[in-house]
């Protein structure tokens, strides 16, 4: 059957970690196959991770052979204490390689693979399986429309061959800029990892028939790097989806505590996030407020970023909550007085988290430079202030104008125009996207 005798079309989701419980950048994934079929799509899924309670019987998933799951968790067990596993259970580590010695040695391979091996990133081990998988699908499901999503970027390069073998247009979602403002502390200097990067990350921009950005810096990114047109490169955020908040109830928190809340990790999400301007501001505050203020802190911490609490006297009112699941995380969000949100100096960061603290209503504590994505998605709904990261003095008092307000019953939040990031609404942007390439192929071949 061709493109054009079919009358619903069929799209490709290529992403790597489709099914992983605790992948933020996953659910924007899963959002998009939730949500298609409302708008003329069926939806097809390439995945690496193993299936589990993620999977969905509506939508068709299919697992390329990935190697990097037969070493992964090893590692994992070596170096983490204990850590949640995806279907939620907890995992111990390995005996054998208590050792401090042994686990240098084994950080060392790690960190070398991943260096000079593994390029672009881990996910690479994830490209034979999917390629060979992958045209499989495209036959067997007559795929219409290829659309990947990274990071990993790895996905885009197997995307981008799926598309050049089986002649289908192909979109290219980033969550995340590759080599602008990357993850990846070795890509943010010049040296020939960046430089073969670099003649990937064009290969993409080049060959793909639509870049889709979270956020408007990246965007601006491949427009000034690449000189794409503005057909070609689009913006679609992150965003919420109602429908997570059916069987959301508060949390019973004592009335009469202002209640801060930071939901997510802090370095261990994006190097340039550090909790520590926000603990340096907490100290100084005037002993009234401080009486009042807890900042519960729902999330993994680094031993690193527990000793910042130690170090800054701060544990009678810094409680570390841990790992939750997504709906009790949600929970202590409605439960705030106030949300915290760190952000730093990167200009494309607008985190998943940010959508929902909107949707949660809550006052937001935005410690951002004044000109990142989610600095200015704040101020443009009304939903709470903004603070620069790296002054301590000015998160103090904003903190305490905040505390003064929620003490008068005045503390609001004016959430305006926060519509605009339903999950359903920027799906139907992406749909209207897809449609439209879709509908060129089919004008193409008839």
């Amino acid at each position: 059957m061709t493109i054009a005798e079919k009358q619903i079309p069929t799209v490709l989701l290529v992403v790597s970690n489709y099914l992983t419980a605790h992948s933020v950048g996953a659910e924007r994934v899963r959002k998009f196959a939730k949500y298609l079929p409302e708008f003329g799509f069926n939806v097809c899924v390439l995945t690496s991770t193993k299936p589990d309670h993620l999977s969905s019987e509506s939508t068709k998933i299919y697992r390329a052979f990935e190697p990097g799951h037969l070493y992964r968790p090893f590692f994992r067990r070596c170096f983490h204490k204990s850590y949640p596993s995806d279907s939620g259970q907890q995992v111990k580590p390995l005996s054998r390689f208590e050792s401090e010695l042994d686990k240098t040695l084994l950080h060392g391979v790690r960190r070398w693979m991943l260096d000079n091996v593994l390029i672009p990133d881990l996910g690479i081990t994830f490209f034979p399986g999917a390629i060979w998988t992958g045209r499989k699908v495209v036959r067997k499901e007559s795929i219409d429309i290829i659309l990947s999503s990274g990071p990993p970027h790895s996905v885009h390069l197997v995307a981008g061959c799926l598309a050049a073998l089986t002649n289908r247009p192909w979109v290219a979602d980033f969550r995340d800029g590759w080599l602008f403002e990357s993850l990846n502390p070795l890509l943010r200097t010049d040296n020939w990892r960046r430089c073969i990067e670099k003649k990937m990350e064009r290969w993409v921009s080049h060959h793909a028939d639509t870049i889709i950005s979270v956020s408007q810096p990246i965007c601006n990114y491949f427009e000034q790097a690449y000189s794409l047109p503005s057909a070609k490169n689009h913006v679609i955020t992150n965003g919420f989806d109602p429908t997570d908040w059916c069987n959301i109830r508060p949390i019973p928190q004592d009335t009469d505590k202002f209640r801060l809340v930071y939901t997510g990790s802090f370095s261990l999400s994006r190097m340039t996030q550090s909790p520590e301007p926000v603990l340096a501001a907490l100290q100084t505050l005037q002993p009234e407020v401080r009486a009042h203020l807890r900042l519960a802190l729902v999330g993994e911490l680094t031993d690193a970023e527990r000793s910042a609490i130690q170090k800054y006297g701060l544990s009678d009112i810094v409680k570390e909550i841990g790992l939750v699941s997504h709906s009790e995380s949600l929970a202590y969000q409605v439960s705030a007085d106030c949300l915290l949100l760190m952000v730093g100096s990167d200009r494309s960061v607008a985190t998943s988290k940010l959508y929902e603290y909107l949707y949660s209503r809550r006052p937001i504590l935005a410690i951002s430079a004044e000109d990142t994505a989610a600095a200015d998605i704040v101020k443009k709904t009304e939903s709470g202030k903004v603070v620069a990261p790296d002054n301590p003095q000015a998160i103090a008092a904003t903190l305490t104008d905040l505390y003064t307000l929620w003490k008068k019953g005045e503390l609001i939040c004016r959430s305006v125009g926060i519509e605009r990031y339903e999950r359903r609404e920027l799906t139907r942007q992406l749909a209207e996207i897809c449609g439209e390439l879709v509908q060129s192929k089919c004008q193409a071949v008839s």
